[in-house]
């Protein structure tokens, strides 16, 4: 009975030691949960911690799209070329041809310019005569004709520059006069549609000077 009793003293102690082991296991358990929650509460999170990143601004050595300055030809020194149309007397239905002229027409290389006229008083019918190196029908633009507007461009094809005499004829425009007899009208050079430009050898821009010419009908 003795040795039974003592069996039973150890079991009973030995349960009561693994017992003590569990709750003390559990214990720690519990408490590295909560200091797990605290922690978790906080800390804030990754990416509320991390600010946005903002897209890095332009430094003023950046060369903004689009600013490099058009290429503009440096101003002539010689004289203006003078554009002159002929004046006219004419009886009204009669057809009637006017002389282009030039003065200080020297190395040139290119020009271009437009030619006005009231179209109530002339009808334009072609241009010809052509005195000018290079230059032809090809060289007009007459799609606006029926609004008193005729344009032209000239080019040296060969770039080697043209000079003409002074009071020389490069073309004619003929029109039909259609304006009542008593009446007078002219025909000048103006700066549109086609801009006013003409440029020498040297590839200097060179000034026009336009002089009208005056048509009085008989």
């Amino acid at each position: 009975m003795k040795t039974a009793k003592t069996i039973f003293s150890g079991i009973a102690l030995l349960l009561l030691l693994l017992n003590s082991i569990a709750f003390t296991g559990c214990k720690q358990t519990d408490s590295q949960e909560e200091q797990s929650a605290e922690t978790a509460a906080t800390t804030p999170q990754a990416d509320a911690e991390a600010p946005a990143t903002a897209a890095p601004a332009a430094t003023s050595s950046e060369s903004p799209v689009g600013t490099r300055p058009a290429y503009v030809p440096p101003k002539a020194t010689q004289n203006p070329l003078t554009l002159g149309v002929s004046n006219q007397r004419v009886k009204s239905g009669a057809p009637l041809c006017l002389d282009i002229q030039v003065a200080d027409f020297d190395q040139l290389l290119s020009m271009q310019y437009s030619v006005k006229w009231d179209p109530t008083m002339l009808k334009f019918k072609s241009v010809q005569n052509f005195q000018l190196p290079g230059l032809g029908p090809e060289d007009f633009g007459a799609h606006r004709a029926a609004e008193g507007t005729l344009t032209s461009v000239w080019i040296d094809e060969n770039l080697q520059g043209v000079t003409v005499a002074d009071g020389a004829t490069i073309y004619q425009i003929c029109y039909d006069v259609v304006g009542a007899s008593g009446k007078t009208t002219e025909v000048m050079f103006s700066d549109g549609p086609t801009p006013f430009e003409v440029v020498n050898l040297k590839e200097e821009v060179v000034d026009i000077k336009g002089v009208a010419g005056r048509v009085t009908i008989n």
